[in-house]
């Protein structure tokens, strides 16, 4: 399978809509404050590996550890012209080291896969600061590496365990959000990996159509292939049957989330996982399936 920046799909977002103006306002603090900690730990080059999903980690275990938070005022070349919150704290700069090495372990990969002449630009321009990064958390970056081996393993070999492969990349995310050894360690890795698992499946389902074209390994089109005929009927129970895999996904993420004690910003915390993981999958939807015009408003208004 064929995945395009693996580890930042974007799947891992807001619903904008479902939020008050504090809260989002909130919500782009901690992800300009996490992009100020890219660039005081790695530079201009950290900034570029800013993605939701470390967004929401940094949120996540704000809210959990509570922290002393770090609110500074201030400008940055992609908005020069007003002045943002930057929410950072300890957390955030957690968040930074793991996204930069799940950029490198990205590239490293689509090398090694791939050989994408941008693979190899990425691995020496980022050599320095995953070295640092790695040096930091040396058993992170070895688990991260051991699952990235596992999971093509399995995708060589064209697996049809759905829960098995799904679940190498649940791994591999449940041990990034588990930071400590500490009494919230296990519910932590437990959301991280069944958010991993709704994300890989997610994407999996996203791109179906362009690796059915390109002949890339997609567990969902081998499932598809397997148990379904290609008829109306067949590809709507098929259609029914992601959903609901992805369904169990966010159902088991969010009732271990429900578990933390997180009460500052758990509207944020609700927000993303109750409504928008969604967001690509609606949209996706309408565009498959168009949207009927009495219904159009009410989709916009979902964050479609």
């Amino acid at each position: 399978m064929a995945l395009d920046g693996r580890f930042m799909f974007g799947y891992i977002t807001v619903n904008k809509m479902e939020l008050k103006l504090r809260e989002y306002e909130t919500y782009k603090g901690f992800y300009c404050g996490l992009c100020r900690t890219l660039k005081k730990e790695y530079g201009a080059a950290g900034q570029l590996t800013l993605s939701y999903d470390m967004t929401f980690l940094s949120i996540l275990l704000s809210s959990l550890y509570e922290p002393e938070s770090r609110i500074v005022s201030g400008r940055c070349l992609l908005h020069p012209g007003k002045k943002r919150m930057m929410i950072g704290h300890e957390y955030a700069a957690y968040a930074a080291h793991m996204g930069i090495l799940l950029t490198w372990y990205h590239f490293r990969d689509d090398w090694i896969d791939e050989r994408k002449p941008a693979a190899i630009v990425g691995l020496r321009a980022y050599r320095r600061a995953y070295l640092r990064a790695r040096e930091l958390y040396p058993e992170k970056a070895a688990h991260i590496k051991r699952c990235l081996a596992r999971l093509d393993a399995l995708e060589k070999a064209g697996s049809l365990d759905i829960d098995r492969v799904a679940g190498v990349f649940g791994d591999l995310l449940g041990d990034v959000f588990a930071v400590k050894e500490d009494i919230w360690r296990n519910t932590l890795y437990n959301v991280g990996f069944f958010l991993g698992k709704f994300i890989y499946l997610m994407d999996a389902w996203d791109d179906m159509a362009d690796d059915e074209q390109n002949g890339s390994y997609n567990i969902l089109l081998l499932r598809k292939k397997k148990l379904y005929r290609d008829t109306d009927s067949g590809r709507a129970h098929f259609e029914q049957d992601c959903h609901r895999l992805l369904t169990m996904m966010m159902a088991e993420c969010t009732a271990h989330m429900e578990l933390l004690p997180c009460i500052r910003d758990e509207a944020i915390l609700r927000n993303i996982l109750y409504d928008g993981v969604w967001n690509r999958y609606r949209k996706r939807h309408s565009e498959r399936e168009p949207v009927a015009p009495e219904n159009a408003e009410r989709a916009k208004a979902a964050g479609t």
